[in-house]
């Protein structure tokens, strides 16, 4: 009768027994990390996208670069370009911009900056809900008080997601 394991530490005299483990180790692994990137890539998901509409509050613009965003245009976040667009501007409102102003009494007061605007833009895309995350064109991942680097055909601008519906 053959030993299981032989004075050499083989597993019946064929392989040893830190291979097998050392195996097994690297099969675990394997195992977890596909189990777990199969269930979170929500690019991977089923579920259709759904309509979104979310805004965005540009602080300070400057009015000629105001001028130059409109009801129509297609918007994309600059550091992320390679996903497409975000959606559609379907509504923008402009604001007054102000700034704190420190009076010579101490106090800090809020004045109208000249030349500069706040925008709020309303945005129209599609998006995927997925473990509560809000992922337009299922890779981009918006959050309200998130702050981003937004662009359109014409114009530069960085603004905060203050809503998303």
């Amino acid at each position: 009768m053959r030993k299981i394991i032989d004075n050499n530490g083989r597993l019946f005299g064929i392989i040893s027994i830190i291979d097998v483990f050392v195996i097994a180790v690297v099969a675990l692994l394997v195992l977890a990390l596909s189990t777990r990137q199969g269930t979170n890539n929500p690019a991977a998901a089923t579920d259709p996208n759904t309509p979104v509409t979310f805004q965005v509050l540009v602080t300070a613009l400057p009015n000629y670069q105001a001028d130059m965003i409109e009801v129509g245009d297609f918007i994309n976040d600059k550091d992320y370009p390679t996903g497409g667009p975000l959606g559609t501007i379907s509504k923008i409102d402009r604001l007054p911009a102000s700034t704190p102003f420190a009076m010579p009494n101490g106090t800090i007061v809020q004045v109208e900056t000249e030349d500069h605007c706040n925008l709020l833009v309303t945005i129209e895309g599609e998006e995927l809900v997925s473990h509560r995350r809000h992922l337009v064109n299922r890779v981009y991942e918006i959050g309200i008080n998130s702050t981003r680097n937004f662009q359109t055909q014409y114009t530069l601008m960085t603004g905060t997601v203050i809503d998303i519906q």
